[in-house]
């Protein structure tokens, strides 16, 4: 879904980016830079006009991922 919804952000016109707040749900429990990340796919797609936009919600502590299987 990144690969398809970011180029159609970056081409939106007319819109102060400052004053949105994009939240990435990721149903996958990967770390960020796994190729199965969609947090990650949008970072790594949108400019980097794009990066204040995202909420921070804080790093992700890839350490905890075996507690979760």
């Amino acid at each position: 879904m990144p690969t398809i919804v970011a180029p159609l952000l970056a081409e939106l016109e007319d819109i102060d980016w400052s004053k949105v707040r994009i939240f990435v749900a990721d149903e996958r429990m990967v770390p960020i830079n796994d190729i199965e990340s969609n947090t990650g796919a949008y970072i790594n797609t949108l400019p980097e006009t794009f990066s204040k936009s995202f909420f921070h919600y804080g790093p992700i502590d890839n350490s905890m991922l075996l507690l979760c299987v």
